[in-house]
């Protein structure tokens, strides 16, 4: 892998920890977002920092909202509302 081998293996794991689950075949954009999030928050078990980093993404996406078309500023504002809100809240204070 030529991350592992440019970064080393913490920056390597660090990244697969916040990528999306994009090459699985899913029914729907639903059920990849779920596996994604799933997958988010078994790589915290093994290191807390990827929701360091998985948040940081999250904020400069939601800050660099203007230069993307309404239906995309929509979808990843509904998704920073239902997902990093209401299941990050749950988990951590639960």
């Amino acid at each position: 892998d030529a991350l592992k081998e440019d970064f080393g293996d913490e920056i390597a794991l660090l990244v697969d920890g916040v990528t999306k689950m994009e090459n699985a075949n899913f029914s729907s954009k639903e059920e990849s977002e779920m596996e994604t999030h799933r997958k988010i928050l078994r790589s915290i078990t093994v290191d807390a920092r990827i929701i360091v980093v998985k948040l940081a993404d999250r904020l400069h996406n939601m800050m660099t909202l203007e230069a993307l078309k309404e239906k995309s500023r929509l979808e990843i504002s509904n998704e920073t509302k239902d997902f990093y809100f209401t299941n990050y809240t749950l988990n951590f204070f639960s």
